[in-house]
């Protein structure tokens, strides 16, 4: 059943895929990196915030920058 709540966690994973270069599920990684949303929690968890970012970016936020939305 779709809700409000449902469209909320489907806009986040638009944005994990915009900023990751990432598909929801992609088989070709390794086990622990199949699962977007299982990743992105490894990664946060790991502090390593510029690790989620898409390499293809052509222009990449500053450290700070990164820190300071991570952290709000």
């Amino acid at each position: 059943m779709l809700n409000e709540r449902s469209d909320v966690y489907s806009f986040g994973i638009l944005l994990m895929k915009i900023i990751s270069g990432r598909n929801p599920a992609d088989y070709s990684r390794p086990q622990e990196e199949v699962n977007l949303v299982e990743w992105l929690k490894t990664m946060v968890a790991n502090r390593n915030v510029e690790g989620v970012l898409d390499p293809r970016l052509p222009e990449k936020p500053s450290f700070r920058a990164l820190k300071r939305r991570y952290n709000k």
